[in-house]
């Protein structure tokens, strides 16, 4: 795409191209860093970066990535988000007593304490269970009345320790992480622990990391954030998260058309643009892609094929909203269309096989 293209689109969709910063990593190959700063975001108590991974990009470019490729994927690019982690916030050399939090079900997929523990780097891990009361799958409108804890396993918090806590998880809106840690420091001070800094991992909006923010300085706790491939709007249903494109939900609702941009490097929206389709979540349903997912209880199985087909719908909406797509982002939307179809098809086939054996 030539530079005048790449900027009438920065200008189309109001992405944000101009607030980040290539950060030097000395032994991190596979992933770049950028800091995020400007008078939009920012505060002593928040630092902001994104990590651009190939294995991040299939992730949010592909939704027909499902199953044991996406847990690959997984796996890549949280090997490789360790090691830009621990570089630029040292924090295994920062005196805190340093704790995982895994946010049930989905957040475990992320996989960061497997890699911070190929890097001889051993992190307890909690765990915790928000739960929605009602099915919320694109629909977290109402969600602050829905939420409640179902379960949590704190056992391995310490007692009289400053504690870091490193959460992975996908940031739509921020209510269940908010809930999640609300209850970790409840805790924390029964056994007069204090939770000092915040390490959040995974794919992250912009309005799910300034209520984070505003949290964070409420509590005062330091907050650091590390998005991958971009800092997302949130849609109107307060979940999807695009990187760019027409929010799907506001025209279903409305009728009426609404472009989304986040915030990124003009590097990796060029890297995006032959392969993402405009307007799709980049996390998809993170829970339904994965195999297995434990819920406090058992492990139970993932949504891949429910996953599969409310991609496809996606796509096809966005395929209706009339002067949506240009002739070329068509052309990606229909390649991932035949893909996704291929795999429910193949899904559901070794599914019939299982049946029958």
């Amino acid at each position: 795409m030539e530079t005048s293209d790449l900027d009438s689109l920065l200008d189309k969709y109001k992405i944000r191209a101009d607030l980040t910063h290539r950060v030097g990593l000395e032994d991190c190959s596979g992933v770049r860093a950028f800091k995020v700063e400007g008078k939009e975001i920012g505060s002593d108590l928040l630092e902001l970066y994104i990590l651009d991974i190939p294995e991040g990009r299939q992730i949010a470019c592909y939704p027909h990535l499902v199953g044991d490729k996406f847990d690959r994927l997984n796996r890549a690019c949280a090997s490789k988000a360790s090691r830009a982690i621990k570089e630029i916030t040292k924090f295994n050399r920062k005196g805190k007593f340093a704790l995982h939090l895994h946010i049930l079900r989905a957040a475990p997929g992320y996989r960061l304490w497997e890699a911070f523990g190929g890097l001889g780097i051993e992190v307890p891990q909690l765990w915790i269970r928000p739960r929605y009361k009602r099915i919320s799958y694109r629909d977290h409108l109402i969600e602050d009345k829905h939420l409640e804890i179902v379960y949590r396993d704190f056992e391995s918090l310490p007692k009289n320790e400053d504690l870091m806590l490193i959460v992975p998880d996908t940031i739509a809106s921020g209510r269940s992480m908010v809930l999640s840690i609300e209850e970790l420091l409840r805790a924390s001070l029964e056994v007069r622990s204090r939770v000092r800094e915040l390490m959040l991992y995974g794919f992250v909006s912009l309005e799910g990391v300034e209520f984070l923010q505003e949290r964070a300085k409420k509590w005062g706790i330091k907050l650091t954030a590390f998005a991958l491939e971009s800092i997302t709007p949130l849609a109107f249903n307060r979940y999807d998260m695009p990187l760019y494109g027409a929010d799907e939900s506001y025209w279903e609702k409305t009728g009426k058309v609404k472009l989304l941009g986040g915030i990124t490097d003009r590097s990796v929206l060029k890297a995006f643009l032959p392969k993402y389709v405009p307007g799709c979540d980049q996390p998809g349903d993170f829970s339904a892609r994965q195999k297995r997912l434990f819920n406090g209880r058992e492990y139970e199985l993932g949504g891949i094929a429910q996953h599969l087909k409310n991609s496809i719908k996606l796509i096809e909406d966005l395929e209706r909203i009339p002067n949506c797509l240009e002739s070329w982002q068509t052309e990606i939307a229909e390649r991932e269309l035949i893909r996704l179809r291929e795999v429910l098809s193949l899904y559901q086939k070794n599914l019939e096989e299982k049946e029958k054996n």
